[in-house]
């Protein structure tokens, strides 16, 4: 029974097959022929937006480990620029005091005697011993020890 059963399921199948092949749709096709068209179509978009996405992840996934790079290339450049930013900001300090160095000297009344004596004992010493090394620390001895010259014992 289960096999006349099988067999008479087999044939009706077949049967509205043929029977859907010579009917045509609105636009003069087969039926069966559309029916096919459209299931493989069907089949076909979801494979591609499935691939498309898989393909788009991959290339996402690819595309970072390029931006890894450029980032590392850039936090270098950063500590890079960074350094040389300290260096201007320290040459700019340095500017700084030597300009309000500059306006105090210019706001003296008078200009310090101290300063121009021992300027004037360096250039003669200069002038008139090359071997010297420094006129001020040769002519004052206690300056480089702590004890008193013997001369200034009394």
């Amino acid at each position: 029974m289960r096999r006349t059963l099988s067999l008479l399921a087999v044939v009706s199948l077949g049967h509205v097959l043929l029977i859907s092949a010579q009917v045509q749709t609105r636009r003069g096709l087969p039926a069966i022929q559309a029916l096919t068209y459209n299931v493989f179509a069907g089949v076909q978009r979801v494979t591609d937006s499935v691939a498309g996405g898989v393909r788009s992840l991959w290339t996402r996934y690819v595309g970072l480990w390029g931006v890894a790079a450029e980032n590392d290339t850039l936090r270098r450049r950063i500590a890079e620029l960074e350094g040389q930013l300290q260096q201007e900001q320290a040459v700019a300090g340095a500017a700084r005091a030597l300009e309000q160095a500059l306006a105090l000297q210019h706001s003296l009344a008078q200009p310090t005697l101290a300063a121009r004596v021992i300027a004037a004992i360096r250039r003669r010493a200069r002038c008139s011993s090359p071997s010297t090394a420094d006129p001020l620390t040769a002519s004052f001895p206690t300056w480089r020890s702590s004890r008193p010259p013997a001369s200034w014992a009394g």
